[in-house]
């Protein structure tokens, strides 16, 4: 990497720092917001994902994806941000440096001064697997299957093309997958010329996720231990774990969501800014842009901020509460309210907009090819989940031969997904022999919650029930057909 270039790599935690000392709470604010520091690192966070993410779809509309464009527009929003900066650091008198790093120093001084032992011990623990995490993710290549087949294919193409144009490719999720985490990765791709900082993403992601889930618990009114606790778990969960050091998703997903809920929960007690909301908006966007699995989370959390700021305007009381004496119901609070949302609902449109208007323009809808918009979640795995539980919408197509102990009807009818037809015929296997342990004229039963007397047996290892309330249980094949016994007991045919 050329070594001029070294300062625009730095542009973008130099432009964090700046957007978190612009957006930090005044010493006037007129309230105190629980852990107000790690709000101002959210906020921060979402000024530099927002502008990323803006300035890969500006560049590549216009077909300028190069090193030296992105270079440069880093560089030219730095110095933007470092005049604004300038500007709040003579409104706040001119506090030196020095003394706020000092301010900040003394206040972790304190902190672990007053710490007991376990939450030391705690810390440190967190501690110790973030920097082993960073270690990996610094010497370790993009080696997983995902990043192998979309993720990083996507930043190789736009980088080869210089611009934003779908490409012909039988890997549809290379251009149907939201690409919100991979515009992150196409600025150190460019920035750098490699993938040797790829890994920082998802790592930086998952120090994010730990710092919302201790900002959400102070927001619960958890104390330091009880933070302490939620990040060591959160942290050693096995999935945040392996993921932090990779080039997937998920972490960058989970934490744009985890700034909707600790930003929506701060509109429960306080009425939101026009700060808020942008940044309400710009996280919703971004969450949508990077996974839209994400917005089953992110939607509930703004209804909820929406009626925790009709609470605070007076129109949502519990039963028999009076208004507060001089409080007036005032119909402006409500249009506010409908306004902001309409706010949020603007921004995170101008921030996912331009990819769904690609996809809508290639496919004719937003959601994709007819394989994506008619590929329900019921249709797969649910789908065999449900039928296996009774739930009326048939047998999957791996349903092939069935056995049975006891006497069984020659016929059996179901409704299949995949087949016409309804009805098929049941094998009978013997109900003696090697191949069964029921005695004649029995059934077998398996669990102490069956509601059918009849257990169905799929003999190349899967045993099925046809009741409802049942769950598809995996059995060993002993050799050929016959299946490995489980646990049951034979009960008599008046059952």
């Amino acid at each position: 990497m050329p070594a001029g270039w070294m300062i625009a790599l730095l542009a973008p935690p130099l432009l964090s720092v700046l957007a978190a000392y612009l957006v930090r709470p005044g010493s006037d604010s007129h309230f105190r917001l629980p852990a107000a520091g790690r709000r101002t690192i959210v906020l921060a966070a979402l000024v530099t994902g927002t502008f990323a993410v803006l300035t890969v779809e500006l560049w590549g509309a216009v077909g300028g994806l190069t090193a030296p464009v992105i270079g440069l527009t880093w560089l030219a929003a730095l110095v933007v941000l470092g005049v604004a900066a300038a500007l709040r650091w003579r409104r706040d008198g001119r506090p030196a440096p020095r003394t706020l790093a000092a301010r900040r120093w003394a206040r972790l001084r304190q902190i672990w001064g007053t710490a007991t032992r376990a939450e030391r011990l705690l810390a440190v623990a967190v501690g110790g697997m973030l920097g082993v995490e960073l270690l990996v993710a610094l010497l370790a290549e993009p080696n997983n299957v995902d990043s192998q087949t979309y993720h990083l294919p996507k930043v190789e193409h736009w980088v080869a093309q210089g611009d934003l144009q779908l490409w012909a490719t039988a890997i549809h999720r290379q251009v149907t997958i939201p690409p919100g985490a991979e515009y992150l990765l196409l600025h150190l791709r460019l920035l750098t010329g490699g993938d040797a900082l790829y890994n920082l993403v998802q790592w930086l992601a998952g120090v994010g996720c730990l710092l919302i889930v201790t900002r959400i618990v102070a927001q619960f009114g958890g104390g330091r231990r009880a933070q302490l606790i939620a990040a060591f778990v959160a942290g050693t969960t096995p999935m945040v774990v392996l993921q932090a050091t990779s080039t997937q998703t998920d972490l960058v997903a989970a934490a744009w969501t985890g700034c909707v809920a600790t930003l929506a929960l701060d509109g429960l007690r306080h009425r939101a800014s026009i700060g808020t909301v942008l940044a309400l908006g710009a996280a919703t966007g971004l969450t949508a842009l990077t996974k839209t699995s994400g917005l089953l989370g992110a939607g509930p959390l703004l209804v909820l901020w929406g009626l925790g700021q009709l609470r605070l305007a007076g129109w949502l009381r519990r039963p028999g509460a009076v208004l507060r004496p001089g409080a007036v119901l005032r119909p402006g609070a409500v249009l506010r309210t409908g306004a902001a949302s309409l706010a949020i609902l603007a921004v995170a449109g101008v921030v996912v907009g331009p990819f769904l208007a690609r996809i809508t323009d290639e496919f004719g809808h937003p959601l994709g090819p007819p394989r994506l918009r008619e590929s329900a979640p019921c249709s797969g795995t649910t789908l065999r989940r449900c039928s296996s539980t009774g739930c009326g919408w048939g047998t999957p197509r791996w349903t092939r031969r069935w056995r049975r102990c006891g006497p069984a009807p020659r016929r059996r009818s179901w409704r299949s997904p995949r087949r016409s037809g309804w009805t098929r015929r049941i094998r009978r296997s013997p109900s003696t022999g090697p191949s069964s342990r029921c005695p004649p004229g029995t059934r077998t039963r398996t669990g102490s919650r069956s509601r059918s007397p009849v257990a169905w047996r799929w003999s190349p290892g899967w045993s099925r029930w046809p009741g409802p309330g049942w769950w598809p249980r995996p059995h060993r094949a002993r050799s050929g057909r016959t299946p490995l016994r489980s646990r049951r007991r034979c009960c008599s045919t008046s059952r």
